[in-house]
Formats: structure tokens, sequence, C-alpha cells
């Protein structure tokens, strides 16, 4: 039977890493004991992000004071990262997040229970799509991740019997309230530790746009193939869009149409949550992957760390052109709505249905679009220009450095 299909949940994966990282703000639908253990759980990663953070943002004065080019631009480098990705833990825990995301879970199974078939089934394709961009851009992360580690604990093996006198690297450049060459196991590990939980939490909202964003795409190609063929799926449930006329064409399309404005002020909520993040990263982005670029190619650093820090440029390069190409898509299949509406059988409708018919398509050629803070949409043209920025800051980077 279709109710017992087991159905690909949109924000399952998204879940998961969320409760991991202590992000996830929506009951757990668990004991009152263990829903316990997660908040204080998820207080004391937050607070081990927040020291990592600490530490690196009073590293970055001390970075500036060193003749060292590669430390001052390795410090400086991964304070960007570190302050990029608390604003961002601070962003997905705000009630318009926990929002979307009700919002989000609510729609997809309201979807199962109304729809027709066809839509069911490319929501379930679409989903398992996003599910497979969910892992490879966790799996790419954590494969960063996993390097660092490993370059972390080989040099700690070479450094912890050292005496104090010595300078020990840490696994990040960091300030520390004590003497980390005299106590060098507590500082190394406990920022192994905090850089564990922050590399996960780094990940958390490309992730939740990624949902959010794609949530916003099935409903819009779902609509499509609703318009496309509603003269076939007139059989939909009408009882709860107050229709009193006998024909089921009218009753489709105001259906297609209560949807519509649903999926407008779906993104216009998503932009009021997500607009100030996106900015940020616009302006940032440019600055994170020219400061790897300049360290893989322009200083002289280990085998290993250059292995890191092409595979973290690589990262964040594939997240940003797949941040782009999302929000391009929205855009793309808001605009698709008309297209579907005239391939249907519109011009043996009713009088009246042709209108319904033209004023949706009228408001679709205005494109919903995913903003960057108050300023201009996200489009496939944002991830070039921002590439472009990043070429022009490693040029300039590498005449200063060249005249020195």
């Amino acid at each position: 039977m279709q109710g017992e299909k087991k159905r690909p949940r949109i924000t399952a994966f998204l879940k998961a890493i969320m409760i991991f990282t202590g992000t996830w703000r929506l009951p757990l639908m668990t004991s009152r004991f263990i829903e316990n253990c997660y908040f204080v759980y998820s207080i004391f990663a937050q607070v081990s992000v927040l020291l990592l953070w600490t530490g690196m943002s009073l590293n970055v004065p001390i970075a500036l004071k060193s003749d060292d080019f590669e430390k001052t631009s390795e410090g400086i480098g991964y304070a960007i990262v570190m302050s990029l990705v608390l604003f961002k833990i601070i962003i997905s825990q705000t009630q318009k997040m926990k929002d979307l995301i009700n919002q989000c879970e609510l729609e997809q199974e309201k979807t199962y229970q109304e729809e027709p078939e066809e839509v069911q089934r490319h929501v379930d394709a679409s989903v398992r799509v996003l599910n497979v961009i969910l892992y490879i851009t966790f799996l790419n992360t954590m494969i960063a991740a996993v390097i660092l580690y490993s370059i972390g604990i080989s040099r700690y093996l070479e450094y912890r019997h050292y005496n104090s006198t010595v300078e020990k690297p840490l696994l990040l450049p960091m300030w520390c309230p004590f003497d980390h060459n005299q106590y060098y196991g507590l500082a190394f590990f406990s920022g192994f530790f905090m850089l564990v939980i922050a590399s996960n939490c780094s990940v958390v909202v490309q992730l939740l746009f990624f949902t959010l964003v794609t949530h916003a795409i099935i409903q819009l190609k779902s609509l499509g193939i609703l318009a496309k063929n509603f003269h076939k799926f007139c059989e939909i449930d009408g009882s709860q869009l107050e229709c009193v006329q006998k024909d089921p064409a009218i009753t489709m399309l105001r259906h297609i149409c209560f949807k519509h404005k649903s999926i407008i002020s779906y993104v216009e909520k998503f932009n009021m949550a997500m607009r100030n993040i996106l900015l940020l990263e616009f302006l940032l982005n440019s600055l994170n992957i020219a400061s790897q670029i300049v360290r893989l190619f322009l200083l002289n650093e280990p085998f290993w760390i250059k292995i890191f820090v092409g595979v973290f440029c690589n990262v964040e390069i594939v997240r940003l052109f797949l941040t782009a190409w999302h929000a391009n898509e929205v855009q793309v299949q808001s605009v698709a709505l008309a297209d579907a509406l005239f391939a249907s059988n519109w011009y043996e409708q009713s009088e009246k249905a042709k209108k319904m018919i033209q004023i949706m398509m009228m408001r679709s050629r205005k494109p919903l679009s995913i903003s960057i803070g108050p300023f201009f949409p996200m489009t496939l043209d944002t991830a070039i220009s921002t590439m472009k920025a990043a070429y022009s800051y490693v040029t300039l980077i590498a005449t200063m450095a060249s005249k020195k």
C-alpha cells in the first residue's frame, strides 16, 4: 500500500548533523531526560566553538605584529573562517530558521497526503538527489578536517617531548590563556576537541541552505507539473479551498494559485532569515578563497599542509558554486511556471479559468530570487564574480610580496 512506503525525509540528514553539533532547536520527540541531556550537550558544544573563535580572534593582533608573512596570512585566514562559522551557528538557531524547517517538514507531509502520484514521485526523486549533494558536501568537509587532524597529531607526536623553551605548534593558530609550550598536551587536545565540533558546525548552515532552497525548488517543480496537467488532476480534494464551483478545472487552478502564494511567502521568509549571512559570505568568500590560494602557491609550507589547503580550497569553491546554482534554480523554476501553464490545454477551458491562468502567468513572470542582503539576487554570475575578486586579491598580495 502507498501509505506503507518509506518516504525519504527532506530534513533527515540535516537533523542528524544539527543534533551532533548541538544546533537543533526543534523538539526531538523523545523522553524528557534525553531532551535535557541534549540541551546540556548543545551548550557545551557551542561554548567550545565560542572559545575557539575567541582564541583565534585574540591571535590576530599577535599575527599582525609578526614579521613572518606566512604566520600573518595563516592567522588572519583562520580567524575569518571561524568568524563566519560562529555567525552561521547563531543564524541557524533563530526562530525564523526553526519556522522554515518546520514548514518544510509539514509541506512535504502535506504533499504526500494530497498531491497526485506523479508529483509524489518527483518529490521522492528530488529528495534523494538532495541527500546525495548533502552527503558529498559533508564528506568533502570531513576529508579536509581529517587531513588537518592528521597533520596536527603528527606535529604533536613530534614536539611533545621537547622542553618548554621550544615554540611548539598548535593544531590551529590561537591564543591560549596559559603558556602552551609548557602545557602542550592540554593546549593541543583542547584545541583538537574544539576543532572537531567547529568543523561540523562549519557545514551546518550550508546543509541548511541546500535543504531549505531545495524545498522551494521541489515545490516550484511540483507546481509546474500540476499546472501543465491540471486538467488531468481534477480529483484533488478541494474541501480546504472553499471552492463552490462545480468546474473541477477551477478547483484545481485555485489549488495551484494558493500553492504558488505559499511558495512566494516561503521564499520571502527564507530571504528575511538568510540574507545577512549570504551577504557576509559574499563579502568574505573571495577573501577566504584568496587566502587559501596564497598559502597553496605563494608560501613555503610543508607538503601535507599544502594538501590540506588544496582540499579546503576545493571545498570552498564547490560550496560557492553549489550555493549559487541552488539560488539560480529558484529563479529558473519560478519563471518556468508560466511555460507550464501555457503548455496545458488552457484553450479548452472556460473564460474564468483562462483569466485565472493569465493572472498566474503574469505573476510568474516576476521571478523569485534568493537575496544577498538588501542588494541583489544570487545567481551563477555571483559565484563567477566572487572568483574574479579572489583572483584580484591573489594578484595584489603576490605583487606586494614580490616587492618585499
